[in-house]
């Protein structure tokens, strides 16, 4: 497997996420991190962040991957990136084995994540740690998870057993060596049915534990500005965004749709839709405080 220093020459635009979430750190603002599984999704993010200079991670979960075309993700990305002028780097969202992660390395993804909350932790520490052994001597990332994310109804019951214990979250940083950690802290996937509750006392002892480690918080659409800001002031490093930008995309779809009925320009009612994706990732971008580190 090749290294990701040795991909490319030295102007090579994908960058490990862990590059980026340094920066972060040293700035005391998080990363956003989009999804992506076409050119209609793709392009926005990026133009959102040259405008504003700002790096951003795109990522994909493997189902994505499959549907952008498995090898092709890889060379595509990376060169329209090249385009761009900004720092990128692209992630597997909720690997769900050691072999996705490994397909993804192989595909030219600069970073990877496995998913391995449902695990008992031993298991989900034995598989973190194999996949971080070979990420790492090829240059690539690794995020790992620990306590139950999930969909939103997990997320609002507030059961203990579901959210990230601080403790247990220390000794899976240690043990794995990853280079991220996504934590459940009352976040959760899709839109809320009611406002989010952030468990900021939780946040808070594992960012004592784990001091300037990258803590990653998934679930980001629907969350509170505020509560955004604070979290990130607590060191949450990245932010994941899905929900939003396909919501997003499907409904400025529908609605100049239905009012152009005769339009079949794909490429006019395409930008459309971009132009309205555009806005929305260029808001969290600015949320996040990101701007002009590039």
């Amino acid at each position: 497997m090749t290294n990701l220093k040795e991909r490319g020459d030295e102007n090579m635009p994908l960058v490990a996420m862990r590059e980026l979430l340094e920066e972060a750190e040293k700035h005391n603002v998080a990363i956003p991190a989009f999804n992506f599984c076409n050119l209609e999704t793709l392009y926005p993010i990026l133009e959102a962040a040259k405008d504003l200079r700002a790096p951003v991670i795109l990522q994909a979960a493997f189902s994505e991957v499959e549907y952008f075309g498995k090898r092709a993700v890889g060379d595509f990305v990376g060169r329209v990136v090249e385009d761009f002028g900004i720092r990128v780097a692209l992630h597997l969202d909720h690997g769900r084995s050691f072999h996705e992660a490994m397909q993804c390395i192989r595909f030219g993804f600069t970073s990877v994540m496995f998913d391995g909350s449902v695990l008992p932790l031993e298991e989900n520490v034995r598989i973190t740690r194999r996949i971080v052994e070979v990420a790492h001597a090829v240059g690539v990332s690794v995020e790992g998870e620990l306590g139950r994310i999930g969909g939103v109804e997990e997320a609002s019951s507030g059961e203990e057993e579901l959210l990230t214990d601080p403790e247990a979250a220390s000794y899976f940083v240690k043990e794995t060596e990853v280079d991220a950690l996504a934590i459940a802290i009352g976040n959760a996937h899709g839109f809320y049915k009611q406002e989010p509750h952030i468990d900021f006392e939780r946040l808070r002892k594992t960012r004592s534990l784990l001091g300037s480690f990258p803590i990653v918080l998934h679930g980001g659409t629907g969350i509170p500005d505020e509560q955004i800001k604070k979290a990130i002031s607590m060191g949450i490093r990245k932010i994941n965004f899905s929900t939003i930008i396909r919501a997003q995309y499907i409904k400025t779809f529908r609605s100049y749709s239905l009012g152009n009925p005769e339009n079949f320009s794909l490429m006019e009612i395409s930008r459309v839709t971009m132009n309205s994706v555009k806005e929305v990732a260029a808001d969290l971008i600015e949320l996040l405080g990101c701007t002009g580190l590039c």
